[in-house]
């Protein structure tokens, strides 16, 4: 047998020798909270690496085309993003 250390209600710590069975927790459960919290990274992301490449490709042409271009692609891709996560 096991020993296992717990609190009891008066948060005391005592040890335990009886078998505890813990709850199962199926592996690819879909949590919603987990989603909400990555909604953040789903709509930045995008926004950034759009940004990113267009001012990369402004620096190399010279024009101030391709910044917005990245903006514009960068919001797309956030709204594919938020689309597919709530599909």
């Amino acid at each position: 047998m096991k020993r296992y250390l717990m609190f009891d209600k008066n948060f005391n710590l005592k040890t335990q020798t009886k078998e505890i069975k813990w709850p199962k927790i199926k592996q690819n459960s879909k949590i919603p909270i987990v989603n909400a919290m990555n909604i953040g990274y789903y709509i930045i992301t995008p926004l950034v690496i759009g940004v990113f490449l267009g001012k990369v490709i402004d620096n190399k042409i010279g024009s101030h085309f391709f910044i917005i271009f990245g903006i514009v692609l960068g919001a797309f891709g956030a709204l594919y993003n938020l689309f597919r996560l709530t599909k």
